[in-house]
């Protein structure tokens, strides 16, 4: 996550910060085109690291207004269920995931994307917010 840092710092991002060892970046950019920053920073880190590496950007006000919906209601987690957030680069899902056995039972017809637990996702969007 160092390099992650130095990395976007090094390309002209600003406020570059790192949370927990997911991937997750906040940054500042004059760009206001997700689809441009998506495609520069996947080739700056495909550059970099020599690997394709999907980039799904949401900003603070979208993080925000997701959480604000509350899309599990008073759903909490248990032994059973997990709360999960699937997002793609242009829409997020949000699943009740049953365990079973351990073993998270994924709903069919999700496109490739990343998932973050909804308490970590509390905390990201937390962080996002100096």
């Amino acid at each position: 996550m160092a390099r992650l840092r130095e990395l976007l710092t090094e390309a002209g991002y600003e406020n570059v910060s790192t949370y927990i060892q997911s991937g997750n970046v906040f940054f500042d950019s004059t760009s206001r085109s997700k689809k441009k920053l998506a495609a520069d920073l996947g080739a700056l880190l495909s550059k970099e690291f020599g690997f394709d590496i999907p980039v799904i950007l949401r900003t603070v006000d979208e993080l925000d207004a997701l959480v604000a919906s509350k899309p599990f209601g008073t759903r909490v987690a248990d032994d059973h269920t997990r709360l999960l957030v699937t997002f793609t680069p242009d829409e997020e899902w949000c699943d009740v995931i049953p365990v079973d056995r351990g073993k998270w039972k994924l709903p069919a017809g999700r496109k490739d994307g990343t998932g973050r637990f909804w308490h970590t996702l509390l905390k990201i969007a937390d962080a996002a917010h100096p």
